[in-house]
């Protein structure tokens, strides 16, 4: 704690050239934290903000408090010492610093959210303004399509082929297994047509009657 005395006296820390005001008229006292009291110890009293303090009481006080002496003489705080003024120096600066980085980075980010929308822009225009510029992503979406569709059309094509060669070998299959078959057919199916309109020339004679040449003839013709 730090005491400064105030009054006539010129030994007094604070001196007041006025005869009403006691040679050591009052003390005060200031704490580190900043707090500040006042001992009043004049003859003609000593008034803060207007109140009228006893002797030897100790009364708190405000830096820029109104505290009159003798009913005359004002207290000058310029000449109080202040021990809290080096860090509120200090913590101006620092809050000063802060809102200043602030600004700057505002400031910075607003340029270049502007310069990338420029050049977008000037993306943009040089598309519109160069139609033959070419354009990598609807290509390859033209390409991946193309691409599709060939070799849909080779599936479809391979499938169509397998089908018609399965078909194939199964009509060699069946030509193979059943050749006699086919071919006899037609002819079986005429002479059941045929044995239908003439059933008693393809009946065999009898053995024990005698067959004439006309009608071997006609047996061997059948």
């Amino acid at each position: 704690m730090k005491r400064v005395t105030i009054g006539r006296n010129p030994s007094c820390d604070i001196v007041i050239d006025n005869q009403m005001v006691s040679r050591n008229h009052a003390l005060l006292n200031i704490y580190p934290t900043g707090k500040l009291e006042i001992v009043s110890m004049g003859t003609n009293g000593t008034k803060v903000k207007g109140n009228l303090i006893s002797n030897g009481q100790r009364y708190p006080l405000k830096r820029g408090d109104d505290v009159v002496f003798a009913g005359s003489s004002y207290l000058d705080w310029s000449l109080v010492p202040d021990p809290m003024r080096v860090w509120r120096i200090l913590g101006w600066a620092i809050a000063g610093a802060l809102v200043l980085a602030l600004l700057v980075w505002g400031v910075i980010a607003i340029t270049d959210k502007i310069g990338g929308s420029d050049d977008k822009e000037s993306e943009k225009t040089e598309q519109i303004n160069d139609p033959s510029a070419p354009k990598a992503d609807v290509a390859n979406e033209e390409n991946a399509g193309t691409a599709e569709n060939a070799s849909e059309k080779e599936s479809e094509e391979k499938s169509k082929e397998g089908l018609k060669s399965s078909d194939k070998a199964k009509q060699i299959d069946a030509d193979a297994f059943f050749p006699a078959e086919r071919k006899s057919s037609p002819a079986k199916s005429g002479n059941k047509k045929e044995d239908a309109k003439h059933p008693q020339q393809h009946q065999q004679p009898k053995k024990d009657a005698p067959v004439s040449n006309a009608e071997e003839q006609e047996w061997g013709r059948h």
